[in-house]
């Protein structure tokens, strides 16, 4: 198993001393930024070259993410990829546009109408771009950035929206990082069937809400660490508890937006993480 350093810093009261580490900046590799943005998805993925967001967390935390990515120094954006349309996903997306240069903006299928994606396409409509669907699995890669993106099928029973997800497979040298969205039980299935779904680092779906395919995912993943993008409000504890017996049980970190922004720093070799 590759080696995880968890960094930290805090006061060692046995000891009487504290322990510090310095920052890897984005110029020594590869820096995820999972933003606390309540119960809401808003990632940055950034290195020399590339500035990369997955989702854009909420309407009305947006200007707190606006003033936290300007002091990432980021100016500009690659691309924004959408995983799908609820509001704790897409709700920052037009004012982000707004702020920054944006080159591109990808997304999955449209499977609902809201402000929010409005006031998207607008902001779309306003810098001359379109939001670019992507109907099938493709691969983008950004210098030794490589995003292996699972695209929906469709056609699903239930929480359409959720299933709609986008599932990004990002790769930084031999670290990997498997983004799931919302992916509920019907996609989640459909998923494994079709990928070896195998990361260092899960980022869990539908923001640790327990679900029947999670033993699944994770048996098939095997990650190192998982994230959750959650709030104090959501999930409810028992809810929540439930998932988090199962994430324990597969892996050695499980860390949570609730208690701050984490931060994973790679290079090419390998990776920490720190909140």
């Amino acid at each position: 198993m590759k080696k995880i350093w968890i960094l930290f810093c805090s006061v060692l009261f046995l000891c009487g001393c504290s322990v510090q580490k310095k920052e890897m900046t984005v110029t020594d590799g590869c820096v995820v930024t999972v933003f606390d943005r309540g119960k809401a998805d808003a990632i940055l993925i950034q290195n020399e070259d590339t500035v990369l967001m997955i989702d854009t967390g909420l309407d009305e935390n947006v200007n707190a993410l606006i003033r936290q990515l300007k002091e990432k120094g980021v100016t500009r954006i690659d691309a924004i990829y959408l995983s799908h349309y609820d509001k704790d996903h897409v709700g920052g997306a037009d004012q982000i546009l707004s702020a920054f240069t944006v080159n591109h903006v990808y997304g999955t299928y449209m499977t609902k109408e809201s402000d929010d994606i409005t006031e998207l396409l607008e902001a779309l409509e306003n810098k001359n771009m379109e939001l670019e669907v992507i109907a099938e699995d493709t691969v983008h890669s950004y210098g030794d950035i490589s995003l292996d993106i699972d695209a929906a099928d469709g056609g699903y029973e239930n929480n359409a929206s959720n299933n709609s997800s986008l599932i990004i497979s990002a790769a930084y040298g031999e670290n990997t990082i498997l983004f799931a969205g919302d992916a509920q039980n019907e996609r989640i299935k459909e998923y494994l069937a079709n990928h070896d779904a195998t990361a260092d680092i899960l980022k869990v779906p539908y923001h640790g809400h327990y679900q029947k395919q999670l033993d699944n995912l994770l048996e098939a993943v095997e990650p190192e660490v998982t994230l959750i993008t959650n709030s104090d409000e959501e999930p409810e504890e028992e809810d929540l508890g439930k998932a988090l017996d199962v994430l324990h049980e597969y892996a050695d970190q499980v860390y949570e937006t609730k208690n701050g922004n984490i931060v994973i720093t790679m290079t090419l070799e390998n990776y920490e993480v720190s909140q």
